[in-house]
């Protein structure tokens, strides 16, 4: 049985470009594997193996925005909100994509408005 090693995970990444995309099978976009008998997504292992291990309650973020890239230094730990900020400012949520969704409008209680306006404040009118 062939088991995966860094030396083997690093060789599956195609690196030809600005990002170092996982070639393997993905799940919601994020590339995965087995690592140590475990499922992991494999921009959570790239920051493991360059880094060391991800404090709990952090999440690993891309600068890049792309979910198959591995390379660690288009990778950021961020809390849960640092990552929901990130993905807001840059255009990339549900209120952005689908911004005249009358299930958005009415989801939008004074709660998460004043919520959204406490994460971006520069980004909320």
């Amino acid at each position: 049985m062939r088991r995966n090693t860094p030396e083997r995970f690093w060789a599956r990444l195609e690196k030809s470009g600005e990002c170092w995309n996982w070639m393997g099978s993905t799940s919601g976009g994020y590339g995965q594997l087995s690592y140590r008998r475990r499922p992991v997504r494999t921009h959570r292992l790239a920051w493991e193996l360059a880094y060391g291990p991800i404090p709990a309650g952090l999440s690993v973020c891309h600068h890049c925005d792309n979910p198959r890239c591995c390379r660690p230094d288009h990778l950021f730990l961020g809390t849960p909100g640092d990552n929901a900020r990130d993905c807001f400012l840059k255009g990339r949520s549900y209120q952005h994509t689908f911004p005249d969704d009358p299930r958005l409008k009415a989801h939008l209680s004074a709660f998460h408005a004043e919520r959204l306006r406490r994460l971006a404040p520069e980004a909320v009118a």
